[in-house]
């Protein structure tokens, strides 16, 4: 191993490390928040009895991947250490943590793919001194997981994507369907992956319209023969196929084929969307190849999001909420230097100073898109929480800054100061 590589590992370490020591110091000093003890229960019950359940509106959102917070717990009981409740969040809580480096590291890889090494160090440290995802890192919550896992899902399916191959598209398959287990938000890759795929196509065809001609007519390049329309239509739908299989395999393995293949007629829907599609004659019959569970987590989610809560924003209340909520709480709770970092790589990509045309949908799609829909279709405004998902990329995003001039330069030295600015604040807060 060279120097230099012995170099990036230990400063990638040395980031991974504090951020891990910050995520222990917290939860020792952190109370549980309202609903951390509702996740681990829930996660223990799927754990212990397969079961996984909603008989409770407070159970709306819970997922099974709690069960990996409850797997600690768990242990420490068969092995006959004692665990007081103290204990149990604590242990409870030593999953996210590790799901937390988890997020840091993947963005490091994908950061360091597109931008070089310094490129992955600083979205890595963008990530690791966020302070929206150490406040998330360490608790019993769905948050942290959906986060990774949306991200992780977006990246597989990039590196799929750029080199296609049966290996690669079954990890993003996987990937996929391990995020659906986090929580219905999940679902929006579905339309987030189409939109990728939808510009990507359009982005291509005009780089094939500007390419000069090939040679002068009477001599044409000899091309390959092009597959027919049905093997192209097949290629386009076996990604598809293979991460709508991920999905159902992934969900029926998460909560344990509880009640898989029941039809909407089998429950009593709560939200409009799902009473209106069991109002349909044949649709209603149909056997869901989901468990039950997860479905009517689903529906009760649907009817909670526009039911709307109490909302303050700049001294004004609103009962249905404020449309630049999550753009102002944005604004205020990222800190000014990764602000800073995010406005000069947006410069960067757009004067084409450093650009990855491959990446840019994939980096951009998702958090314009998170951000569209809590801003216009989503009426509960109780955090940041919910945005939290779309910081992963906007960090990967910023890596570009330090790829843009030699770190011993000026500009290299500002793109430094603005990194050093947002760990100052992390730590002073």
């Amino acid at each position: 191993m060279t120097k230099r590589r012995v170099l990036e590992a230990g400063v990638v370490a040395a980031l991974l490390a504090l951020f891990a020591w910050r995520e222990l110091a917290a939860m020792g000093a952190d109370g549980p928040t309202a609903d951390e003890r509702a996740h681990l229960a829930y996660g223990e019950r799927g754990l212990a009895a397969g079961a996984f359940d909603r008989e409770s509106p407070m159970l709306n959102s819970k997922m099974p991947v709690s069960v990996l917070n409850a797997l600690p717990v768990t242990a420490a009981a068969r092995l006959g250490v004692p665990v007081d409740r103290q204990r149990r969040l604590w242990l409870g809580r030593l999953p996210t943590v590790a799901l937390g480096l988890l997020l840091g590291w993947l963005v490091f890889l994908w950061a360091r793919e597109l931008f070089g090494t310094r490129g992955g160090v600083l979205g890595l440290f963008l990530c690791t001194f966020c302070p929206n995802v150490l406040a998330h890192s360490h608790l019993i919550t769905t948050d942290l997981g959906t986060a990774l896992g949306m991200f992780a899902a977006t990246y597989a399916f990039w590196r799929y994507r750029q080199r296609p191959g049966a290996w690669r598209l079954a990890m993003a398959a996987a990937a996929f369907g391990a995020a659906q287990l986090t929580k219905v938000t999940a679902l929006f890759l579905v339309p987030i992956f189409l939109l990728i795929v939808l510009i990507e196509l359009v982005r291509s065809r005009l780089a094939g319209a500007k390419s000069p001609a090939a040679g002068p007519p009477a001599v044409q390049p000899v091309r390959p023969a092009q597959p027919s329309g049905p093997r192209r239509v097949l290629g386009a739908l076996l990604p598809a196929a293979a991460l709508l299989a991920g999905a159902i395999a992934a969900l029926n393995l998460g909560f344990a084929g509880e009640r898989t293949l029941t039809p909407l007629s089998g429950f009593a829907p709560v939200s409009r969307t799902f009473q209106a599609l069991a109002a349909v004659p044949l649709l209603r019959d149909v056997p869901v190849p989901v468990p039950l569970p997860y479905l009517t987590g689903l529906d009760m989610v649907t009817r909670d999001v526009r039911a709307g809560s109490l909302s303050y924003l700049h001294g004004r209340l609103s009962a249905r909420g404020f449309w630049d909520y999550y753009l102002v709480a944005s604004l205020i709770k990222l800190p000014a230097g990764t602000l800073a970092l995010l406005a000069l790589a947006a410069w960067l990509a757009a004067t084409g100073r450093v650009r990855v045309a491959a990446a840019e949908a994939f980096l951009l799609v998702p958090p314009v898109f998170l951000l569209a829909y809590l801003s216009f279709a989503f009426d509960l405004q109780i955090g940041l929480r919910y945005f939290l998902p779309a910081l992963p990329f906007l960090f990967v995003f910023a890596g570009r800054a330090a790829a843009w001039q030699p770190a011993a330069s000026p500009r290299g030295a500002a793109v430094g100061l603005l990194a050093a600015w947002t760990g100052v604040s992390s730590l002073a807060s």
